[in-house]
């Protein structure tokens, strides 16, 4: 939460009359201009003047005083002091500075500080441009600014996370770790180790996660940040719920709700309750959930898309169907997002479970699965093109902002990008060269490749390594073609088909479910690797229909549901029926026959 700035003078602050004789300072009267703009913007963006007219006048009576260099410096200490408690103030007072006439350590500072302001402010800067200034400054020069290579650190790794890149994120806030002992800054290192233990649950390393947050919870609980304590042991109960660990999660959420309650920190309380309903609801502790929707503090968030759902669960728990779909469809409406649509799919598919509904559970479950995949299919597809380009214009912009702020003469710079265009030149030769060099190697190895296949398929006399290469391959032709079905499937329903890819998959699967051939060849592949299965299943299960033992013979190859769905042009939910039915029939032969079937049994 954001507090409300704390005055900064508690006593009355009486200007007295001044005599400006411009022809002795250069540049005053401009000073004076600027400061009369900061004192305007403070009173018409601050609801509580009175309390920013002490700070305003001051800064006019610095411009006074002072040249406009000194003028610059008095508004970055201003900042710095009033950053903590009045961030908005600092960002303010940033805002009015020009950084062109500030020296090469002022300008690092000055970027250091407005980053911290833009972030303490809630703004996702993406860009690390800004940052960069002083990451590069404190790092040649950290005798003395050990403190500021940390913070450069951690505000660089905070751009990162912002942009969602959270290895570069990690990169920064462990070197920020590696100076940590070096200074004193409780505050600062809290933070650090909360956002490192967020990367870490982030990417599923749970116990690293909880680990950075029991050291932010010591660091906090050192530098008397007794809110920021709290909200690190929330997050690390949020982290055990993860793990199963519900005993250890209840006990911490339970101490931070009581905490939140007693110091009114809504955001310790909102999410205590919030994480205290999922463990009641995992353990089917309906007492404590009743209890818990009875209270104050969680009508006040009843309407919120998690406590609608958490209601539906215990409405449909007491058997109150009706009302429980009523907060269902309530929450539909909250839904903003995927993961508010995999919260809600996944809250029917219990409740329908619960209430022996498995048909609609099995919908709810294939479609969360279907949505799931959707959304990592479409994670993996970002190109790695567009992240390198991101990055290197990015890097780009970085040296653009650095030759601008640079006095070098266009001497120099033109020799440097002599300089550069000769490298470039050169290593493209090179490079030109070592590929022609590696594409006659390549050659030379095809050649050999061949040579090598011809020898190898002149000998039978190893029938086990024969046997195996023809395992490996059967395993790579079909895992191929169980991917390319999948696709098919999944591609055929969506209104931008991708033509290559679904004449060459449909023309493999109508080869595959239409030919007698190819269904016999696959049978006798399946005998051959798996204890002849099929041929006993023919034999034993005669009562099944020929596409329950086409399905079976599927199933034996290893293909999904989705795949067996392309091939024989049923819904999931029959392919489903069929599975049983064809489970119960094997069931009922004698167990050394039933063991063989459903050992292979995909």
């Amino acid at each position: 939460m954001r507090h409300e700035p704390q005055a900064l003078w508690l006593y009355d602050f009486n200007p007295f009359p001044l005599r400006i004789h411009t022809a002795l300072f250069p540049g005053l009267v401009s000073c004076a201009f600027a400061g009369y703009d900061v004192l305007l913007h403070y009173i018409s963006t601050h609801t509580m003047t009175k309390r920013f007219i002490p700070i305003c006048l001051v800064v006019l009576l610095l411009v006074v005083a002072c040249g406009s260099d000194k003028y610059q410096l008095a508004l970055l200490d201003s900042a710095e002091t009033v950053m903590t408690t009045a961030p908005d103030t600092a960002l303010a007072l940033l805002d009015s500075i020009d950084s062109d006439r500030l020296s090469r350590a002022d300008k690092a500072r000055y970027a250091l500080l407005r980053s911290q302001a833009l972030d303490k402010n809630y703004i996702d800067v993406t860009n690390d441009s800004l940052i960069n200034i002083a990451v590069e400054y404190y790092r040649k020069n950290r005798r003395n600014n050990v403190e500021a290579l940390f913070l450069s650190y951690y505000y660089q790794g905070r751009v990162y996370e912002n942009a969602q890149n959270s290895y570069r994120a990690m990169e920064c806030y462990l070197m920020a770790e590696e100076i940590i002992d070096l200074f004193d800054n409780d505050y600062a290192k809290g933070l650090l180790y909360a956002h490192i233990g967020l990367i870490y649950n982030y990417t599923y390393d749970l116990s690293k996660s909880v680990e950075a947050y029991n050291r932010a919870v010591e660091f906090h609980k050192l530098g008397n940040k007794t809110s920021l304590q709290y909200s690190a042991l929330v997050s690390i109960g949020a982290i055990y719920i993860n793990m199963h660990k519900y005993n250890e999660a209840q006990e911490l959420l339970k101490k931070a709700l009581d905490w939140g309650i007693s110091n009114n920190d809504f955001y310790v309380i909102y999410y205590s309750i919030r994480l205290l309903c999922d463990i009641y609801e995992q353990n089917n502790d309906i007492e404590s959930l009743t209890t818990l929707h009875n209270s104050a503090y969680f009508q006040a968030y009843s309407n919120e898309l998690w406590a609608l759902l958490s209601q539906a669960y215990l409405a449909a728990y007491n058997g109150n169907i009706a009302t429980a779909n009523t907060y269902i469809t309530k929450a539909w409406h909250c839904a903003q997002n995927k993961n508010d649509t995999l919260n809600i799919l996944h809250k029917e598919y219990r409740i329908n479970k619960y209430n022996k509904n498995y048909q609609s559970a099995l919908y709810r479950l294939d479609y969360l699965f279907q949505f799931q995949d959707s959304i990592v299919r479409y994670q993996l597809q970002q190109p790695l093109v567009t992240v390198q380009r991101d990055y290197y214009q990015s890097q780009a912009e970085n040296r653009t902002l650095q030759l601008r702020n640079s006095r070098k003469n266009q001497l120099m710079l033109a020799l440097l990008s002599l300089l550069i265009l000769s490298a470039l030149v050169i290593i493209s030769i090179f490079y030109r060269n070592r590929i022609k060099r590696k594409n006659t190697e390549l050659c030379n190895y095809v050649d050999m490749a061949q040579n090598l296949s011809k020898e190898i398929k002149s000998r039978n006399d190893d029938i086990n390594s024969m046997a195996i290469r023809l395992e490996n391959l059967f395993s790579y032709h079909y895992r191929l073609l169980n991917e390319l079905t999948e696709t098919y499937y999944m591609q055929k329903k969506t209104k931008h088909d991708k033509d290559a890819i679904y004449k060459q998959v449909k023309q493999k699967i109508e080869e595959l479910s239409c030919s007698a051939t190819y269904t016999t060849e696959l049978e006798d592949i399946i005998n051959e690797y798996k204890e002849n299965v099929m041929a006993i299943a023919r034999q034993r299960l005669i009562n099944l229909k020929e596409t329950d033992l086409r399905i079976l013979s599927y199933s034996y190859a290893g293909f999904s549901t989705l795949t067996i769905c392309g091939f024989t042009g049923f819904e999931v939910g029959n392919i489903y029926t069929r599975k049983s039915r064809i489970k119960s029939a094997i069931n009922e032969l004698d167990s050394e026959t039933r063991e063989l079937l459903l050992k292979h049994l995909n």
